[in-house]
């Protein structure tokens, strides 16, 4: 979203590759573009009445990589010259510990329950 002044006229988004897109149909104080298909530097020039210099917004964008977002056990790993391969790829690291605790945290309050309520009932 770039925020450009109001009286903003001839909008142009030119793209990473270079290519150029008129915005006509935007709102000036609120410019918006899309669908975003390229990562890089998106720039957004304009013409207002009261300056002779063009506007200029910049606005980087960066897609994540596949392989940055792949959450699966490598085979092996490169590190400089060195390839470490991986020995316990099929074993599963992560435990939650959560439903572990909660489920104690229960179990403790129904005895504190049980011995408030033997303690009420005898009195």
């Amino acid at each position: 979203v770039a925020h450009l002044p109001v009286d903003a006229t001839n909008i142009i988004l030119t793209t990473p590759e270079g290519e150029m897109h008129d915005l006509v149909e935007v709102d000036p104080r609120r410019t918006t573009w899309g669908p975003i298909e390229i990562s890089g530097i998106h720039t957004i020039s304009w013409q207002t009445p009261s300056s002779s210099e063009p506007g200029i917004w910049h606005e980087s964008v960066r897609f994540p990589v596949e392989a940055e977002s792949d959450a699966v056990v490598a085979d092996n790993v490169v590190l400089g010259r060195e390839t470490i391969a991986s020995n316990d790829v099929d074993i599963s690291r992560y435990l939650p510990l959560w439903p572990w605790a909660i489920g104690m945290c229960l179990l403790i309050l129904m005895i504190e329950w049980w011995i408030y309520n033997r303690k009420i009932g005898s009195v």
